[in-house]
């Protein structure tokens, strides 16, 4: 009989409705006194209503060979290293064989159960980290002493790899992660090095010899390795009694050492744009439906014009908080009254010194809300259903004369654009150089989605309703609501845009109609001729729904 377990993982491995297995590991002794003595029972039970033949297959539990069948890990969650052995073997062949020596068959409630001796094959070395400090003021003091221990009964002749703590290089070294999850991102140096070659040479300087009971202790400098940068999501009240009440507030703060200049992208925290910035997840784990805006912006634009007001610049420790109003932008009527988690979108986009932009992701402290009473908004009330207008006529709120010949020019211009993409995918119905440009790996089912996006782009916008007195801002284009079909508000950028072309007020309208549902529904995964032709080949999937392709492969730029 087993002694109480040091430790249990119970696991249900279901195959079908009449087909289930149980897993129970128990150690023979709940403290191990000499790691020679470690061994583990392994229980497998057959808790379904079938008869099972099972292989000795060397990974599982079944076999007593020295493979890496279990996960041996501390209570601070250090997982033990294996070092034990790799078999090569075929289970095919082996049930085609079939030698009785080689299954385990087991009756509905039977069970067996095969001992393992883990002396050898886990490395129990372990390694304590330690802050000098518990508590850091300045992130250019953040350091750590590294102290390896050789707890086994064998002297370690030990590498000084530049990915292990022996080593003082900047690299990945360590996992640098908050109380609630996060992990800072990691900005270090990455270090080409060949251990066999090193330990070929034999220099004492490449190692670090322990005898048994021998540790070593190496300081490390974390400044500047970790990014620290930070996403804090805030919902003013833990408690939502009225969906119109929902607001969050976004803070954003430069835990770094250097000064950031960061773009107020339509898609980020940093912009109060009622778009996609959000997820609203119940604890069902299901995701509000998004009803909000999609937005036409180029960064590579707003970058050059450096308008002060299209930016945020925070110096180390500096933080700044955007309040957003999410009412009538995730609509809950479906995920229900609850508890719910509020997380932002991470991506951040750098204005470096000569105005070209670099990526920099933050970690994300998500919130917490409970959800009651109303759920639905007043503002999507407000809105009629979408439907398909069939006028043959654009037709204007807020635009003066001038304007609307501008959208009138742009409509003709962006319909034909839309006809001619048109007939080159039907002379095309294989693929094309364009198509891949755009596209990428052609596949008839994503050509269908582009083929219907340009045959509907060839009339729909004629019969839209243009907005112009709702936006004006001068780093947008224009936006629409995805669900509320045929109203484009076009923004400020628009105006200044050039009227035909790449990035153009004609070519803003195939990227606007191309959001609507009744057209396609792209979103925006990417802005800009670069990061489009990059999308294409990374994802066709994603760039046949992103907007920009769309806008850019009409006009076959």
């Amino acid at each position: 009989m087993l002694a109480a377990a040091a430790f249990i993982l119970s696991t249900a491995l279901l195959a079908s409705a009449d087909r289930s297995l149980s897993l129970k590991v128990a150690a023979p002794s709940a403290e191990i006194t000499d790691v020679d003595n470690f061994r583990v029972a392994a229980t497998v039970s057959n808790t379904g209503s079938e008869t099972l033949r099972l292989l000795r297959d060397p990974r599982s539990p079944l076999s007593t060979y020295a493979t890496e069948t279990f996960g041996v890990v501390n209570n601070k969650g250090a997982r033990a290293q294996f070092s034990g052995i790799k078999v090569r073997y075929s289970p095919q062949a082996v049930a085609k064989a079939g030698r009785a020596e080689s299954f385990v068959e087991l009756k509905p409630g039977e069970s067996v159960t095969v001992e393992h001796d883990l002396a050898g094959v886990y490395n129990l070395t372990t390694t304590g980290v330690a802050a000098p400090s518990a508590e850091i003021t300045d992130v250019d003091n953040f350091r750590v002493a590294a102290t390896v221990s050789n707890t086994g009964s064998e002297t370690l002749r030990l590498l000084r790899d530049p990915r292990s703590p022996l080593s003082t290089y900047a690299t990945e070294t360590f996992g640098v992660v908050n109380n609630k999850g996060a992990r800072a991102q990691f900005s270090g140096i990455k270090v080409r090095y060949s251990p066999q070659a090193v330990a070929k040479a034999g220099r004492a300087e490449s190692f670090v010899e322990l005898k048994p009971g021998e540790s070593v202790t190496v300081e490390h400098d974390l400044a500047g390795v970790y990014n620290l940068t930070t996403t804090g999501v805030a919902a003013p009240s833990a408690e939502i009694t009225d969906v119109d009440n929902f607001r969050v507030a976004a803070t954003v703060s430069n835990t770094g050492s250097e000064t950031l200049r960061l773009l107020r992208d339509p898609r980020s925290p940093l912009s109060t744009y009622a778009t996609e910035t959000f997820g609203v997840v119940n604890n069902k784990g299901a995701r509000a439906q998004f009803s909000g805006i999609k937005v036409r912006y180029s960064p590579q634009a707003v970058a050059k014009a450096g308008r002060a007001e299209s930016f945020v610049e925070l110096k180390p420790g500096e933080s700044v908080t955007v309040e957003h109003d999410l009412a009538g932008v995730y609509n809950l009527t479906t995920t229900g009254v609850g508890a719910y988690t509020v997380d932002a979108a991470n991506l951040f986009r750098v204005v470096e010194a000569d105005s070209s932009l670099s990526d920099i992701y933050a970690d994300v402290v998500a919130a917490e809300v409970k959800v009651q009473g109303k759920l639905a908004s007043f503002k999507n009330a407000m809105v009629a259903p979408a439907t398909a207008r069939m006028s043959k006529r654009a037709s204007y709120t807020g635009c003066s004369s001038t304007q609307q010949s501008q959208i009138s020019s742009a409509i003709t211009s962006g319909q034909s654009y839309a006809s001619s993409s048109y007939s080159h995918l039907t002379t095309n119905p294989s693929g094309s150089t364009r198509y891949t440009r755009w596209f990428g790996t052609f596949a008839s089912s994503r050509y269908n989605l582009v083929l219907n996006s340009f045959s509907r782009l060839r009339t729909y916008p004629n019969g839209w309703t243009y907005n112009c007195n709702t936006c004006s801002d001068p780093d947008t284009y224009a936006y629409v609501y995805p669900s509320r079909y045929g109203t484009v508000y076009l923004c400020g950028y628009f105006w200044s845009a050039p009227a035909t072309g790449a990035g153009s007020r004609a070519d803003t309208i195939i990227h606007e109609g191309s959001h609507f549902t009744q057209v396609l529904g792209t979103d925006d995964y990417t802005y800009g001729q670069s990061s489009c032709l990059s999308l294409a080949k990374s994802n066709p999937t994603n760039a046949v729904y992103n907007a920009d392709n769309h806008a850019f492969f009409s006009v076959n730029a």
